[in-house]
């Protein structure tokens, strides 16, 4: 039996024994109150889209952003210029802005992107370069209306799609209430083949 996460529901694939089930949120994201507080979240893998994000954000200086990296060789709340603030990685920091935040800028991590539709932000992709996986979750997240995909680190294309989208989350949020009954429904199909 294969248990295959989705953003979406799907029929399942019977003759691959493959269940489409709903994504895994942590409690500590299903316990935010999500507001807008009109700043945009960025992560990022590759240090050098800060590089791409310091030189936008010179031309787009009233954007607010703060951006999460794992670059150790600049200091924690690195500030080129004001409204732009890089912070290493934070858990807890990060998901104050997560809940926060009126878009959020990442690659095309599967459960980054579940949190962000949990909460109800749209999403600019960049999936990491020779990732196969990231350019079909890129894909699939905007079929699931997530938001956007891009090659290039450009946020005036989220700010543009936050102007006009109308996405609405709560399609992905009634599919992900169903993950316990799914997965215990999957379980149990499961043991019950096992046994005849």
């Amino acid at each position: 039996l294969i248990l295959a996460l989705s953003f979406r529901q799907e029929e399942d694939v019977k003759k691959d024994k493959m269940v489409v089930v709903p994504p895994l949120i942590r409690k500590e994201v299903k316990t935010q109150i999500p507001e807008n507080h009109g700043h945009i979240l960025a992560y990022m893998v590759n240090s050098g889209y800060g590089e791409d994000l310091i030189e936008w954000h010179k031309h787009n200086s009233e954007t607010k952003i703060f951006a999460f990296w794992d670059n150790k060789k600049v200091e924690n709340g690195f500030q080129p210029h004001p409204n732009l603030t890089f912070f290493h990685l934070n858990d807890k920091l990060f998901m104050e802005y997560m809940r926060t935040c009126a878009g959020y800028i990442s690659s095309a991590g599967f459960e980054s992107i579940c949190e962000a539709m949990y909460l109800k932000k749209p999403i600019l992709m960049i999936p990491t370069r020779n990732h196969f996986e990231q350019q079909c979750n890129a894909i699939d997240a905007v079929n699931s209306n997530a938001g956007i995909t891009s090659n290039e680190y450009n946020p005036s294309l989220l700010l543009e799609y936050i102007k006009n989208q109308k996405t609405d989350y709560q399609e992905f949020i009634k599919w992900e209430s169903q993950t316990e009954a799914k997965f215990i429904s999957a379980l149990n199909s499961l043991f019950k083949r096992k046994n005849e």
